[in-house]
């Protein structure tokens, strides 16, 4: 990571320090993307891994209930250890009597795609600090820092296969009938999705039932300022203050697709505070040197810290598939931004005592914690397809 670090004394003071800094940074790609693509994806015709859609109401036999049901009765789940030549236990032979599983060919009803964007690019970040630093007498210090973090070009999984022709409706039901406050929202079940498909939908045969595409077009920043004070009121006695003020904002959180955009065609509106922006933080902390010089007594160090911390955002998710885009982890309430959540406050208080040869911590954890929203009721599901 090239990085450029100023340290500078103010002429005609010598307790008195400025520094500067200024890094950029380049992040390898993440492993695991392009092991999606390639596993998930459609490559040159092949499918590593094929897939077709059964739900447990299907029509038989292709039902989820009868297939299981049937590879139990067989031996083919839990089997251990798969035949001499095969890699699972399970294999297309298998499953013929059932659904139509290939790994070439025309693409099964209900196919998942993972692709990644041509001229995909590494995350990078660049970082700036300005610190000030005074001492006053000989046992008091005070610093003042800002940080700054900007990182570009971060992962996010955007569906490629819905359009912006879905209209935005208001005060109608959901997909499946689920309730929307009236608030509008961009609709991929409106009738004229079921009646033009071609206008909501890169796919019009609606085969595909999600194409992710990985994109490097996410971003985050970061802003903190911090205060911190020292004190050293005898040779056995210090304490330290610090706070920070700091604000974080994103546009995702994760390159997984169960962390998709509520509305994958309009990707400006997931900008919000980020998942790990914490306004507040407060530490307070001391360190006691044992007075006695006995042999028994002597080298103790006793280290209480007090820290305060302010709630963290968290998304609001409705659980279910609200605009009808086959995403069923990432949709909100209409009409909530993203991360609107408002997490509780946190105190904690610590405890070490030390000694020379050896260390015996004593750690008491969530002393105090009081709540600091109204807004509650997340509801969250993981989904097997990402």
């Amino acid at each position: 990571m090239p990085a450029i670090v100023f340290a500078l004394l103010t002429p005609g003071i010598r307790r008195e320090g400025v520094k500067n800094s200024v890094a950029a940074a380049y992040h390898p790609i993440y492993f695991q993307i392009p092991g999606v693509v390639k596993s998930l994806g459609n490559v040159n015709g092949v499918r590593r891994i094929a897939n077709s859609l059964v739900t447990i109401q299907g029509g038989p036999p292709a039902n989820s209930a009868e297939i299981f049901g049937a590879m139990f009765a067989q031996g083919k789940i839990l089997c251990g250890q798969p035949p001499n030549g095969a890699n699972s236990c399970i294999t297309q032979s298998d499953l013929s009597h059932f659904v139509t599983v290939s790994n070439t060919g025309p693409l099964p009803p209900g196919t998942v795609l993972f692709s990644a964007q041509p001229n995909y690019r590494n995350p990078q970040a660049q970082q700036a600090s300005l610190g000030i630093e005074r001492q006053i007498g000989s046992s008091v210090s005070i610093s003042t820092n800002y940080i700054y973090v900007h990182t570009t070009h971060l992962p996010w999984a955007v569906d490629r296969n819905l359009l912006p022709g879905a209209p935005i409706v208001s005060g109608v039901l959901g997909a499946n009938g689920f309730p929307t406050n009236g608030f509008p929202f961009r609709d991929w079940e409106a009738p004229v999705c079921v009646t033009n498909p071609g206008q909501c939908y890169a796919d019009p045969t609606r085969t595909i039932l999600q194409n992710n595409e990985y994109d490097s077009i996410a971003d985050s920043v970061y802003h903190g300022a911090i205060l911190e004070f020292t004190k050293r009121f005898s040779a056995g006695f210090s304490l330290l203050a610090n706070y920070t003020y700091s604000r974080a904002i994103d546009d995702s959180t994760d390159f997984n697709s169960d962390y998709a955009p509520f509305s994958q065609v309009d990707l400006r509106a997931e900008r919000s505070l980020s998942d790990f922006d914490q306004r507040h933080k407060v530490v307070l902390a001391a360190i006691l040197e044992s007075p006695w010089r006995s042999r028994v007594l002597s080298g103790f160090e006793l280290a209480p810290i007090v820290s305060y911390n302010s709630g963290h955002p968290f998304n609001l998710l409705a659980g279910a598939d609200i605009n009808g885009d086959n995403h069923f982890t990432n949709d909100r309430p209409p009409g909530a931004s993203r991360n609107s959540g408002l997490g509780p406050n946190f105190a904690q208080f610590d405890m070490r005592l030390a000694r020379q040869f050896m260390s015996v911590s004593v750690r008491t954890c969530n002393l105090r914690q009081r709540g600091s929203t109204s807004l509650t009721g997340r509801i969250t599901r993981r989904s097997t397809i990402s």
